[in-house]
């Protein structure tokens, strides 16, 4: 596994070389980089140039600054889970919404399972 994710990391452009990343970042930052790559080929992103105030074409090399802020930017679940509750979200909705559907473990499935093994008289 460890392995893997360093592979990953080798593919995201703008992270440096003698930095290992957590797992986590290393995920966030693949699918940030995918998404950069996809408003490219899109085409339809513009954005401000530094040098001048007209509105560009959004390039890979913008993915820099993505990628730095990220590797920068602290890890703190804390935090992230007193705004949440700060806002009135129960963890419980939290959690169904970000799993899907097809993970969760239905009664109905399970029942099905044990009555084809199990006779009731």
């Amino acid at each position: 596994m460890n392995l893997a994710y360093a592979r990953l990391q080798r593919c995201v452009p703008h992270i440096p070389h003698d930095q290992k990343l957590a797992k986590i970042k290393t995920l966030r930052l693949a699918m940030l980089y995918i998404k950069h790559l996809e408003a490219v080929v899109d085409g339809s992103v513009r954005i401000r140039s530094s040098s001048s105030h007209e509105l560009r074409p959004l390039e890979v090399e913008d993915f820099a600054s993505i990628a730095m802020a990220e590797i920068q930017a602290r890890n703190n679940y804390k935090d992230l889970a007193e705004k949440e509750l700060q806002r009135g979200v129960r963890t419980e909705d939290i959690c169904r919404q970000t799993v899907p559907e097809r993970y969760a473990l239905q009664e109905k499935t399970t029942q099905n399972h044990f009555s084809s093994i199990i006779r009731f008289p």
